[in-house]
């Protein structure tokens, strides 16, 4: 990261990483998620799941309409994926807001289809992390398409890092529970277009969410979440799992 990337990060709570991934790796990655996607489409106990479905049924899972895909994990399934979380540049972001010591939270997949890709609910990572403190964790979205306010980029609040957290409430879809802020004020909120392979960088604790996709692209991203080594949860368990949450200082990541 540059000095001008981490002033950003520091000031706004996101930052543009600019490109990170080549053409040919975001193709090889779309590839290897469409046929995992294909073998576990209609199932919610194998990583994949429709978060906006009425519940885990196979015939909700997979109905037509409002839908938003997540696919927890995939380190866990293939090579390609944990190639990912270890890239380098990916990793030295990681350093040089984190620090040399990070694990990896987990990492997961979003797929919305073109024309009825769901909204992304705005919302604070550490509501699900539950870090304490909050700074020591962040999130890394690659864009895995070209992605703009048509087919539902990521808008944040820049600065809302700093303020204190907004209320928020448990909203449960049927097939799983989100965390959503209770009231944003959407006329502070920014688009952050990218192009596929590109990354944003963004805090904890900084509004962030996305419209629906109406377009006629789908839209994919990469989301890494990871958060520096040693830091304890508000409930006081923490990260030390290291097989679950392995690091990206040169401790063994995964079995072979």
């Amino acid at each position: 990261m540059t000095p001008q990337m981490i002033e950003e990060f520091q000031r706004d709570g996101v930052a543009r990483l600019g490109r990170v991934l080549s053409d040919e790796t975001v193709q090889a990655i779309n590839t290897r998620f469409k046929e995992l996607f294909d073998a576990k489409t209609g199932t919610a106990d194998q990583g994949l799941r429709n978060i906006t479905a009425a519940s885990n049924s196979a015939e909700d899972q997979t109905a037509p309409g409002n839908r938003h895909f997540q696919l927890m994990n995939p380190w866990h399934m293939d090579p390609v994926f944990r190639d990912l979380y270890q890239n380098d540049a990916i990793v030295k972001a990681h350093h040089a807001i984190l620090g040399d010591k990070v694990q990896l939270i987990h990492d997961q997949i979003f797929f919305k289809p073109a024309g009825d890709g769901a909204r992304s609910q705005w919302h604070l990572d550490n509501n699900y992390f539950q870090c304490d403190p909050p700074d020591n964790a962040l999130t890394i979205w690659i864009a895995l398409d070209d992605a703009d306010q048509e087919n539902s980029c990521l808008w944040y609040m820049p600065g809302s890092h700093k303020l204190p957290a907004g209320e928020s409430k448990i909203v449960d879809t049927g097939s799983t529970k989100l965390i959503h802020l209770k009231e944003v004020d959407e006329s502070k909120l920014v688009p952050y277009e990218i192009k596929a392979g590109h990354a944003l960088m963004h805090h904890s604790l900084v509004v962030h969410g996305a419209y629906p996709n109406h377009s006629d692209r789908c839209r994919r991203s990469y989301g890494i979440h990871c958060v520096k080594t040693g830091t304890p949860k508000l409930d006081g368990g923490g990260f030390n799992n290291f097989e679950a949450c392995p690091t990206l200082d040169g401790t063994p990541l995964h079995k072979d």
